[in-house]
């Protein structure tokens, strides 16, 4: 690997030998870092599970949320990357421009890159990331994030992506987190919750204003 590639083009070289490897994987949805000209301190990534999209059409969020931000999912997740990199203003004092810059600052990766139906099957979630561990480990390590958000919708799926970290603290709010010289991770609610935007945004303040206060 040259020293002299973007972090995208690494991104798509391991997208291309993933899919060399699993010729059975229709409707491929690349992911990654959304805009790497505003990639930037702090490097967010969130992990989710699975597109929603069952549908065999390939495709990439690197282009989707570069050119808008069109569903409640990339809304929201427009809203917490918003939040944590301007230490959480009000929710919704912010333009629908504010948060769809942020969105284009962050990483965004599914654990499962083929689409899923509405209700997530945790077991598949599970044996693809069984299957792919290392494909998955090299797009977190090319991303290289100092903040991991993970959306995964259960504890024993966020460990099994991640089954170095054993340390898990909770914040008191049910929510973990664990910290290392390098890195932040929270086990946090998926951004498709059926509960109010501003639930969230100030769940997940709460959970960053202890982070800071223990530093």
């Amino acid at each position: 690997m040259s020293s002299s590639e973007t972090k995208t083009q690494q991104l798509d070289q391991l997208f291309t030998k993933w899919l060399a490897a699993r010729p059975e994987y229709k409707g491929f949805k690349k992911d990654g870092i959304i805009n790497e000209a505003y990639f930037k301190e702090p490097r967010i990534l969130f992990i989710c599970k699975e597109p929603n999209d069952p549908s065999l059409s390939e495709g990439d969020y690197r282009v989707w949320w570069n050119d808008q931000m069109t569903y409640a999912f990339s809304r929201r997740l427009g809203e917490w990357a918003y939040g944590i990199m301007n230490d959480f203003p009000l929710w919704n004092s912010y333009t629908d421009d504010d948060s769809h810059q942020a969105l284009k600052s962050i990483a965004f990766m599914n654990v499962k890159k083929t689409g899923g139906a509405r209700t997530t099957n945790h077991a598949e979630i599970g044996e693809y990331i069984q299957r792919d561990f290392d494909f998955i480990q090299e797009e977190i390590n090319i991303i290289n994030p100092s903040i991991i958000i993970c959306s995964l919708g259960l504890s024993e799926i966020t460990r099994m992506v991640l089954p170095e970290i054993t340390d898990w603290v909770n914040t008191g709010y049910e929510i973990l987190y664990a910290k290392s010289e390098s890195r932040i991770v929270i086990d946090f609610y998926h951004p498709s919750i059926l509960a109010p935007g501003v639930m969230s945004y100030v769940l997940l303040e709460k959970v960053f204003r202890i982070l800071n206060h223990e530093q």
